[in-house]
């Protein structure tokens, strides 16, 4: 039977005309099937396709054998290449991440720094399935259960209901050659275990166990953005002035209120918070101290005054001024961020990328008195921008400001000065999470602390 999956992908519902779309493309099976039927696609969908290759140097050989054939792919089909490589090694020596999360760390900051509208990655059914195997070994919730979403932001996944066995069959029919990675043979990382032990035995219960899985994970996708509306309204509806009523929260039936904690406690940007922390929080709810407190992690103070529960840093947030590498890695450790400095391919300007022109030296700084920036509406003070942006008072020594010798460049979470924007010798400048410890400036915007 000839292979739909062009026509799944046309059917998917993820591209609109007129948009560029970048194909992540490692060379292996899942990601060449999707480019060529992106590619055989590209005119009924109207889109503008390119591709995008990481070389992540880890596989002597293989890594620069993996690049030539995407390489040539690309050339041979007219297909525009995006390509960038990194020491992903010494990465996660100087984060502590793993290789494994230090390479896809590296790996979509490069893909989103793409001038693009959608990022196409190949996670398929059998990545879903082995994605909530994993999960459900560590310890998960609903969101773990529910595997790998279709779409998050610019990222989307079209082949999330298709199996290994129809990329295969794909690929055969069309004639498209891939690359195979030797490490996907070695049964020491989990993923590969769980792929070629567990999902098999699974299959011989149920031959259509994948189909079964990615039925399930979407409706509890569906149940979770419920869950997470209703939660994000209930956290809402508890507010004080200066925090949350203890008797609101303690109001909410029990599932719900577990919810509620485990989002405020993103909302504070709480490093690695877990179930325990929600269950120190729901103890701190119901004590019987009239006044009692409780250290999260992040160096976060949660205090329950009588009926008013609230949250306030141990300390103020800083830093030490560094100056950027102009073509590497520079660590903030104090607030859990890492920024990649690189010569400008694209202009790509966000609250955490920007592509400027510098003078001289690049330097992450705090804010000082008497810095200017240019905006679309005029100059206005830095200090004046923070105000306006409700930006905490106390974490406004904390937001990393981008310099040269002739001033202000641009504002981690804020943006970038008008007057500096440019291609020609520019840099781009792209703030990272270190490893799975969010910063404490991540979510700046909705903090939740007293000001």
């Amino acid at each position: 039977m000839p292979s739909d999956l062009p026509q799944r992908l046309c059917a998917s519902g993820l591209f609109a005309p007129r948009e560029r779309v970048v194909c992540a493309v490692s060379g292996g099976a899942d990601s060449m099937a999707l480019l060529a039927a992106l590619w055989q696609c590209r005119d009924s969908l109207q889109i503008r396709l390119a591709a995008a290759h990481f070389n992540h140097n880890l596989r002597a050989g293989e890594a620069q054998r993996d690049e030539d054939f995407v390489r040539n792919f690309c050339q041979s089909h007219n297909i525009p290449l995006y390509v960038d490589t990194a020491d992903v090694r010494a990465y996660a020596a100087g984060t502590g991440e793993s290789v494994e999360q230090a390479a896809r760390t590296l790996r979509y900051a490069f893909l989103q720094a793409l001038p693009c509208d959608k990022i196409a990655t190949a996670h398929t059914a059998d990545d879903n399935a082995e994605t909530v195997f994993m999960n459900l070994l560590r310890g998960t919730g609903l969101r773990g259960l529910c595997g790998i979403p279709v779409q998050r932001g610019k990222l989307v996944r079209p082949f999330l209901t298709v199996t290994r066995k129809e990329i295969e069959a794909y690929l055969a029919q069309e004639r498209v050659d891939h690359v195979e990675d030797s490490t996907n043979a070695d049964d020491n990382a989990l993923r590969n275990r769980i792929r070629h032990q567990m999902i098999p035995l699974c299959k011989q219960e149920n031959g259509n166990f994948l189909q079964a899985v990615s039925q399930m994970t979407a409706q509890l996708h569906h149940d979770e953005q419920l869950l997470s509306a209703q939660a994000e309204q209930s956290l809402a509806a508890c507010r004080a002035a200066s925090g949350y009523r203890v008797s609101a929260l303690l109001a909410l039936p029990d599932g719900l209120r577990q919810r509620v904690l485990r989002l405020l406690l993103e909302h504070l940007a709480v490093p690695r918070a877990t179930h325990r922390h929600v269950e120190a929080l729901e103890g701190l709810l119901r004590s019987r101290q009239p006044a009692a407190q409780i250290t999260l992690p992040g160096g976060i103070r949660a205090a329950r005054q009588y009926d008013l529960l609230s949250f306030e840093p141990l300390q103020p947030p800083t830093f030490a001024p560094v100056t950027l590498r102009p073509d590497g890695l520079t660590g903030l450790p104090e607030l859990h961020l890492n920024i990649l400095c690189r010569p400008a391919k694209a202009v790509v300007n966000t609250t955490q990328c920007f592509t400027v022109v510098p003078h001289g030296e690049i330097t992450v700084r705090p804010r000082a008195i008497g810095d200017k920036i240019i905006l679309p509406g005029g100059t206005k003070t830095l200090k004046k921008w923070m105000i306006d942006a409700k930006i905490p008072r106390h974490l406004r020594q904390a937001l990393p400001v981008l310099a040269d010798k002739d001033g202000v460049l641009a504002v981690y979470s804020l943006g970038v000065n008008c007057a500096r924007i440019g291609i020609e010798q520019a840099l781009t400048v792209q703030f990272l999470q270190e490893g799975d410890a969010p910063s404490i400036l991540s979510k700046v915007r909705g903090q939740e602390f007293e000001t």
